[in-house]
């Protein structure tokens, strides 16, 4: 067979042709069981693949470019250093989909069922997700830029050491989200519910988060240093080492969280609750507060260079101080 193939029909008929190392351009392979074809290092150009199987198939180093994969069925199937450019994959089932050192750029991800899905190494650049599934997954050393999640269905769901800067989130629930060593900064929160969540040693910088609830959650040392953060609930919380560094913050309950160790340097607070925090350690140099319950905080050893004089904490709190 030539290494060149274009305007050709592939079907069931054309079980065990081998395709890898040739181009194949402006062809359709149509109701076909991709297992019956050997598929390594091909390049793919402007091709359609109708309702086919590509279950439990390992496709490795090939290139689709313009195609489309509506409504095929890639579950189970195993994608290595695989590119997918200008392509369309809507509706298709990406079940138990195994994907590792991808690109996906400019591809058209609607409606898209990515639920028990383990993704590694692989990037999305432009790539629209409304109405997709992410579900049971556990995605890892990946990027996502730019993309809005509000239509998703999201969690239960591992996402670890994933960039995802400039995203959004908005009318969701990702109390089954965890999410560990990622960056998010830029991205937006809005009418988020995720209570018990895990979001730690994460990057939130400059991100905006609006009436979100975070109780009894895990956010050890991520940083959300210069975010706005508006009408959000951080009650009874794991807040140690995190940064909040040059926040504004409007209408915000910590109670009974720990913030041993947080960084609040330079912060505007305003209508923030601290009732029975752990402050020790914290370091509140700098910042500007505006009516703030502080009732049974403990402060032991803290920080508070020039001491705002609208707060007001008793004799035993100041004590706890170390400088002000």
């Amino acid at each position: 067979m030539q290494n060149f193939i274009q305007n050709r029909v592939f079907g069931n008929s054309d079980a065990g042709i081998n395709l890898s190392n040739r181009v194949i351009q402006e062809s359709e392979f149509t109701d076909l069981d991709v297992s019956v074809l050997k598929v390594r290092h091909t390049t793919f150009n402007s091709c359609v693949f109708r309702s086919c199987d590509f279950t439990t198939q390992m496709i490795e180093g090939c290139i689709f470019y313009g195609c489309d994969f509506s409504n095929c069925k890639l579950e189970g199937a195993s994608l290595l250093s695989c590119s997918f450019v200008d392509s369309r994959l809507s509706s298709s089932s990406l079940r138990n989909l195994s994907v590792r050192r991808c690109i996906f750029s400019k591809c058209d991800l609607t409606n898209t069922d990515w639920s028990m899905s383990k993704v590694e190494e692989t990037g999305f650049d432009d790539c629209p997700i409304d109405g997709a599934i992410i579900a049971n997954v556990d995605w890892t050393n990946f990027s996502v830029c730019g993309t809005d999640f509000s239509k998703t269905e999201l969690g239960p769901a591992n996402f670890e050491r994933g960039v995802m800067l400039n995203c959004a989130f908005a009318h969701q629930d990702l109390s089954h989200v965890r999410i560990k060593n990622c960056s998010l900064n830029e991205s937006t929160f809005v009418d988020v519910w995720a209570q018990r969540c895990e979001m730690v040693e994460s990057l939130f910088l400059s991100s905006k988060f609006e009436s979100c609830t975070f109780a009894f959650s895990g956010l050890s040392t991520s940083n959300f240093s210069n975010s706005k953060i508006s009408n959000c609930s951080f009650e009874a919380s794991q807040l140690s080492n995190a940064n909040f560094d040059s926040v504004e913050g409007v209408n915000l309950d910590f109670s009974r969280s720990n913030l041993s160790s947080a960084l609040l340097r330079s912060a505007s607070l305003s209508n923030a609750t601290f009732v029975a925090c752990e402050l020790q350690l914290s370091d509140f140099s700098r910042s500007k507060i505006d009516n703030a319950d502080f009732t049974d905080a403990v402060f032991e050893n803290s920080k508070w260079e020039l001491l705002d004089e609208a707060v007001r904490l008793s004799d035993s709190q100041l004590s706890g101080i170390i400088e002000r």
